[in-house]
């Protein structure tokens, strides 16, 4: 029994040691995607008017927000388009 139980301390004591020789994981680092500013801003959300003359002014107000959105949706767009391109360049 006894030495068993040395055999077993043993075998705990150098098992740290096994993992020394194997080999180090291999690290992939992705190459950094390049942004450009002008991406990376929209035009803000105009303000709603304070006090409403008549219906053109809301009217145009909606325009001008849907403008924003659009141009929000675009840039989101042209970054989606950037990354899926850098993507399909890393397959190949």
């Amino acid at each position: 029994m006894c030495r068993l139980l040395r055999a077993a301390c043993a075998v705990l004591l150098f098992l740290p040691l096994l993992t020394g020789c194997a080999d180090p994981p291999e690290v992939v680092l992705a190459p950094r995607l390049e942004v450009p500013p002008s991406l990376m801003t929209c035009t803000a959300e105009p303000e709603p008017p304070a006090l409403l003359q008549d219906d053109s002014e809301l009217a145009y107000w909606i325009v001008d927000l849907s403008d924003a959105g659009r141009d929000c949706r675009d840039h989101l767009a042209r970054v989606r388009a950037l990354v899926a391109g850098q993507a399909g360049a890393e397959v190949r």
